[in-house]
């Protein structure tokens, strides 16, 4: 199932959540992700928090949600707030992702043997699309 089906299952409201990390990638075919990464809204998270499917935790100092192939935070680190990813964010086939400089500079600031690859494909993809 693509990432683009898997949020949609969700049945979120649109204007309060923002796909982050692969999710994009997979959207544009460049390559599959293993798991959906959100950023919500702070009302959001709320809700989601009280839904027994999810668990609470923390990870990379951030408190998060964990179900099946979902992970939901209410901040990308210093990467942005929910509202900073929002503004500029892109829809894809009605879902709402990361915008791809965003992307970019997160993966070049990790920069993972994995990161560069996707790099790669993010700007060929970008080139293509001019």
């Amino acid at each position: 199932m693509s990432v683009i089906d898997k949020v949609r299952a969700l049945d979120l409201p649109k204007d309060q959540y923002v796909v982050i990390s692969s999710g994009l990638l997979d959207a544009w075919d460049l390559r599959e992700a293993s798991d959906v990464d959100l950023v919500v809204s702070d009302e959001l998270f709320d809700k989601l928090a009280q839904d027994r499917r999810f668990s609470s935790g923390e990870k990379h100092g951030d408190r998060f949600l964990e179900w099946n192939d979902y992970e939901v935070f209410d901040n990308w680190g210093a990467e942005g707030t929910f509202d900073q990813l929002y503004v500029t964010s892109i829809i894809v086939e009605g879902v709402r992702f990361v915008a791809p400089s965003y992307l970019i500079a997160w993966k070049e600031k990790r920069n993972w043997e994995k990161d560069r690859r996707d790099i790669s494909l993010l700007r060929e993809r970008l080139r293509h699309d001019k």
